[in-house]
């Protein structure tokens, strides 16, 4: 299943197919796989939000 695009107007069939595609890529991970993903996503999130403050704070 290929990653959703969703527009600015977020509808709840967009919530149904993210959820679809959660469940997809997480349902044969092994309980550390799925807490390791989950902890690169948020160093990921932490390292983008930290770059836009440095921008913004540069402006």
């Amino acid at each position: 299943m290929k990653k959703p695009v969703f527009k600015k107007s977020f509808s709840v069939d967009d919530i149904h197919e993210l959820r679809e595609y959660h469940y997809e890529t997480t349902k044969d991970m092994t309980r550390e796989e799925r807490i390791e993903e989950i902890n690169d996503k948020a160093e990921e999130f932490e390292r983008e939000m930290k770059g836009k403050k440095q921008k913004k704070t540069a402006v």
